[in-house]
């Protein structure tokens, strides 16, 4: 029995708190309209807004299928999407903007 989810979305976040729940809504929508299984892997790249906050609250609505990572520091857009790659278990997986 397999597990892993089919979809891993990453998405780099900097400075986006405004902008993650309905993100997150819409995957949530979009994967469930299509019936295929997905994680979301969000990975704050030391935001100095409240995207931490949110992104913990994300968690702890999504649970299962959210992955919640803080970076120590702002390391850039590409390294986070690296980052978030070693946390992928999807078959695929999908790169999208913050915003």
């Amino acid at each position: 029995m397999n597990l892993s989810p089919q979809y891993s979305i990453v998405v780099p976040v900097y400075n986006s708190e405004k902008t993650l729940a309905e993100l997150c809504a819409r995957i949530e929508e979009t994967f469930t309209r299509i019936n295929q299984s997905f994680e979301i892997i969000l990975i704050n790249d030391c935001s100095t807004d409240g995207s931490w906050g949110v992104i913990r609250e994300l968690k702890d609505k999504y649970n299962q299928q959210l992955t919640a990572i803080h970076l120590r520091g702002n390391f850039g857009q590409h390294k986070a999407l690296l980052c978030g790659f070693q946390y992928a278990k999807g078959a695929y997986i999908i790169t999208i903007d913050d915003d």
